[in-house]
């Protein structure tokens, strides 16, 4: 997996189509970020259920931004890779998810 050089900021949507998580909380994610953000958003989908599982899985072992959960939403930016990484559970409202949106990503 490579890191081009980033040019300007954009978020990283990382989801898995089987994740009840993602199932119920990305449309409210995919939403919110369309409402909220002026950034570019790369969805990057984990795989299989079996792949994901797997604890050598690229993106938990990736030396920048490893992953260890799902829905997570990254944001990139030059000069620091990473500003924040924010992790969503099915439980949360539309209200919480875009507090937590706001909060750590959208500032």
């Amino acid at each position: 997996m490579v890191i081009a050089t980033i040019l300007s900021p954009f978020l990283c949507l990382i989801v898995g189509e089987w994740c009840p998580d993602c199932i119920d909380t990305v449309p409210n994610i995919r939403r919110i970020l369309e409402i909220e953000s002026n950034t570019d958003i790369v969805e990057i989908d984990v795989g299989t259920r079996e792949e994901w599982r797997n604890q050598d899985h690229p993106l938990r072992k990736h030396s920048i931004m490893p992953i260890s959960e799902i829905p997570t939403v990254v944001k990139c930016q030059k000069e620091q890779n990473i500003k924040s990484l924010s992790t969503f559970s099915r439980t949360w409202t539309y209200d919480q998810i875009r507090r937590q949106l706001l909060t750590h990503l959208l500032q």
